[in-house]
């Protein structure tokens, strides 16, 4: 049996989570790994650490402004295979993907503008009054 332990967004140490001063390193890297202490009777622990996802700069985070151009970009090749025998088929079937694509993109522009509109709007107009 195994117990598989994970961190919160506190970022705790694999050593701290499994309360043993030497975990292991099963699998991964020092950013994000499993860790494994000395095996009990029948029964393994192991830590999932995550926190080096975390803890860097900022800039790491930008990927997830990608991942839906990159699932588009992953959908247009994914069609049946009578589309690949038929080019026609194929490139009908990129170019609705593509105009999904820009959908989506288009959507998301627009979901942005009004959420930092409204926010701009309810920081101004609650953040403007004095307090009593």
């Amino acid at each position: 049996m195994t117990e598989l332990r994970l961190h919160g967004v506190g970022g705790t140490t694999p050593e701290n989570l499994l309360a043993d001063v030497a975990p292991q390193l099963v699998s991964g890297n020092r950013v994000a790994g499993f860790y494994r202490t000395a095996d009990m009777k029948g029964r393994h622990v192991e830590a999932y650490s995550w926190g080096g996802l975390t803890s860097r700069s900022a800039s790491r985070v930008l990927w997830l402004l990608l991942l839906p151009f990159a699932l588009v970009n992953l959908a247009g090749w994914m069609c049946t295979p009578a589309a690949w025998r038929r080019p026609w088929r194929f490139l009908l079937h990129r170019a609705v993907v593509r105009w999904a694509g820009l959908g989506l993109t288009v959507n998301l522009l627009l979901l942005l503008l009004v959420a930092m509109t409204s926010m701009d709007v309810v920081a101004f107009r609650c953040g403007a009054r004095p307090v009593v």
